[in-house]
C-alpha cells in the first residue's frame, strides 16, 4: 500500500499544513533485498514520525529499502528473512493497547529468531510503557524494563535540565564502538531497568549511554524522590538475543528526530546502525618520519 502525502496542500486559497494522505493506491513491489521497517502506524508523534526522521531514513537506505509503515504491522514482513530491522519510535497506544496481541507475538517471534529492532522511548507525560501490549510486555522477557519517568541533570544540560549532555559511557566493546568519534550525546526521555531474561532465552546486556554523576532519574518532576541517579542510569542499551537478535532499546525519541537532536547525534546514530548491521569501524594509525624531502622514498605504515 503506497501512500502519498504533501508537508502543505492549498485549496481554493486555503493552505492547510500536514493535510495527510493525498492518494492512496495498491502497488505490487519486488525487491532481491532485505527490507528495513520504520513505523509510524501506531499514533506516533508527527515530529517523531517520518517526516522528521528523514535523517535516519537517509542513513537507513545504505542498508535496504525502507518501507514507512502506515496502520499495523504486515504480519508476513515480521521474519528476519524478509525484514533485517524494525524501528520503532515511541507509540501511543489506542484504548490504552499499544500493539494487537498478533503483533506482539509476531515482534517477539522476529527478535528470537535474529531479528532487529530499534526501540525509542519519550518521557512520562508522553510514554506508555505499562500499556497492554506496550514496550514492557514487549521486553521485559529479555530483561528490558522502561521506566515511566524522566532523566534529569542539573549540570550536565543543554538549554533544560531534562536534555541531558550525556558524557558517560559504558565500559564494555560495544559501547566503545557505538561512541567512537563522539564527546557527547543529547539526551532528553527516560531510562531503562535492566535484569535477567526468562529461562529459556539468553540475552547480553550492554550499558551504552549511562549518567554523568550528576544524573537522575525520577517517575515525574525533577523535583520527584530519584528512582536510580549517576551511572546507574541506563539511558541507552544494546542488547543481543538468543546470540543472533539485536535490540538497541533508548529511552528518547527525541535523540533520533530532525526537529530535535539529530544534528548534534548523526555520528551516533551511524554507529548504531553499523553495528546493527554487522559493520566494523577500524581504527586507524598512521606513522611515518615527520620529514621527508623530494626524490628519497618514504615508508608509512598504516
Amino acid at each position: 500500500l503506497i501512500m502519498a502525502k504533501a508537508d502543505i496542500a492549498t485549496y481554493k486559497n486555503v493552505t492547510v499544513l500536514r493535510p495527510g494522505e493525498v492518494v492512496v493506491r495498491d502497488i505490487i513491489i519486488a525487491t532481491t533485498e532485505k527490507i528495513i521497517i520504520f513505523d509510524e502506524g501506531h499514533n506516533q508523534y508527527y515530529l517523531f514520525g517520518s517526516q522528521y526522521m528523514q535523517g535516519l531514513i537517509q542513513i537507513l537506505r545504505n542498508y535496504g529499502p525502507v518501507l514507512i509503515n502506515e496502520g499495523e504491522f504486515i504480519l508476513d514482513t515480521l521474519k528476519p528473512e524478509v525484514t533485517s530491522l524494525v524501528v520503532i519510535p515511541n507509540p501511543e497506544p489506542e484504548n490504552d493497547i499499544v500493539f494487537t496481541d498478533a503483533e506482539l507475538s509476531a515482534l517477539k517471534e522476529y527478535i528470537e529468531n535474529g531479528g532487529n529492532i530499534i526501540i525509542m522511548g519519550n518521557w512520562y507525560q508522553y510514554f506508555w510503557p505499562d500499556s497492554k501490549n506496550g514496550y514492557n510486555d514487549l521486553t521485559k522477557d529479555y530483561g528490558i524494563i522502561w521506566y515511566d519517568g524522566d532523566v534529569y541533570d542539573p549540570k550536565n544540560y543543554i538549554s533544560a535540565i531534562y536534555s541531558v549532555k550525556v558524557m558517560n559511557f559504558g565500559d564494555n566493546d560495544i559501547a566503545s564502538l557505538l561512541t567512537a568519534g563522539i564527546d557527547y550525546v543529547r539526551f532528553a526521555g527516560t531510562g531503562l531497568n535492566l535484569t535477567d531474561p526468562v529461562e529459556n532465552i539468553t540475552v547480553e546486556h550492554y550499558p551504552i549511554l549511562i549518567g554523568n554523576n550528576e544524573t537522575y532519574l525520577t517517575l515525574g518532576a525533577s523535583t520527584d524522590e530519584p528512582v536510580v541517579s549517576g551511572p546507574d542510569v541506563i539511558m541507552a542499551s544494546a542488547s543481543i538475543v538468543n546470540n543472533k537478535g539485536k535490540i538497541f532499546a533508548c529511552g528518547s525519541s527525541y535523540l533520533f528526530s530532525d526537529y530535535y537532536y539529530f544534528g548534534e547525534n548523526e555520528i551516533f546514530i551511524e554507529n548504531i546502525i553499523l553495528w546493527i548491521f554487522g559493520s566494523k569501524k577500524l581504527g586507524v594509525q598512521i606513522l611515518s618520519g615527520s620529514v621527508g624531502y623530494v626524490g628519497e622514498t618514504i615508508s608509512i605504515n598504516v
